[in-house]
């Protein structure tokens, strides 16, 4: 999304824009404009083709709580954390749907990922195995 702001800046700045996050300004060069300016009192003035600008990208944050989890998913893909970071998003959520999604996608980083699955779909594996074993006779 691509947002274009309309408001009012000093007479050295120029419209911004915002996108994915960053803010983007742009701003005459004070010392340029000033020497322009000085320049066009003089006779036989030919006013510059260019005056230079700033460009200036900055990180906009606007929910800190979504940076937050932002950062604690990237330290966890860091560090390999990937049980610990499903167990502390389900333990911090009070939909019991939200709360059995983390425990699914937990299950997958488990030593035994289908044991795991079965037992949070509510099988009993045991049963399960016996059952397939059945089935190969």
């Amino acid at each position: 999304m691509l947002l274009f702001h309309n408001v009012r800046l000093p007479s050295n700045e120029l419209p911004f824009f915002q996108f994915g996050g960053k803010l983007v300004t742009f701003e005459h060069d004070r010392n340029a404009v000033a020497q322009a300016a000085a320049a066009s009192q003089q006779p036989g003035f030919v006013a510059p083709s260019v005056i230079p600008r700033i460009v200036t990208i900055s990180q906009v944050v606007t929910e800190p709580e979504l940076v937050a989890r932002a950062d604690s998913l990237e330290s966890a893909l860091q560090q390999g954390e990937y049980r610990d970071f499903c167990t502390a998003r389900s333990s911090s959520t009070d939909s019991p749907h939200k709360k059995f999604l983390w425990e699914c996608l937990k299950s997958n980083f488990a030593p035994e990922p289908s044991v795991e699955l079965l037992r949070l779909l509510g099988f009993n594996v045991q049963e399960v195995n016996s059952k397939v074993s059945q089935t190969r006779i």
